[in-house]
């Protein structure tokens, strides 16, 4: 065989290793794939439809505007100001709410800081997050930015599962030990505590 035709089998080859590779992870995780791009897209939605006109409940951090006694499903059992997380490299002060249903535990921080402040804590919690050994990895997703609305994810075996949103002035991050997946909670934690006006209307 010439060395032309030898490298064209030898791309054919590979293309079709490739494709089958492809097709085995498809096979294996293609459920899972498929979940969380579901999932990201309602995120982003989400995130979205606050972005376009939420309002903090109130300029100070009083515990009783920030922290409902009952949502979906969770009871508030109290409230803080120890708000200084160290997993995530957050030492700024805040306030903090504890919530529970059932054997389920939230832990809920907010902070008031501006939008250089909160890129900062941003960066530190992807830092926290790619500290982490790739086996304890289990999630990660990031979207918006800290002008306006961003929110960050990660989950690992150690930092456990988290949950960070910045929207203009306000950082809150939701912190849980449990496996299943709490974003609903913080999508109506979000949605609730803030007054989301609609976005003004272009002449």
């Amino acid at each position: 065989m010439s060395r032309k035709g030898f490298a064209v089998s030898l791309i054919v080859g590979l293309v079709v290793a490739a494709v089958l590779a492809l097709g085995a992870a498809l096979v294996l995780f293609g459920p899972r794939v498929y979940r969380w791009v579901v999932k990201e897209i309602e995120s982003e939605r989400v995130r979205s439809q606050i972005a376009a006109g939420w309002q903090p409940p109130a300029k100070e951090l009083s515990p009783d505007r920030w922290f409902p006694e009952k949502l979906e499903g969770y009871q508030r059992m109290s409230h803080d100001e120890k708000a200084q997380v160290p997993a995530l490299r957050i030492d700024l002060k805040g306030i903090r709410g504890l919530y529970r249903s059932g054997k389920s535990q939230l832990a809920v921080t907010v902070y008031q800081l501006n939008s250089l402040e909160a890129e900062a804590m941003f960066n530190r919690f992807q830092k926290a997050y790619e500290n982490e050994s790739d086996g304890q990895k289990r999630g990660y997703a990031l979207s918006g930015d800290t002008t306006d609305c961003a929110r960050i994810s990660l989950w690992t075996g150690t930092l456990r599962q988290n949950h960070c949103w910045y929207v203009r002035g306000t950082l809150m991050v939701f912190r849980t030990d449990d496996e299943d997946d709490r974003e609903p909670f913080v999508w109506a934690y979000v949605k609730t505590v803030g007054a989301t006006k609609p976005p003004p209307v272009k002449p």
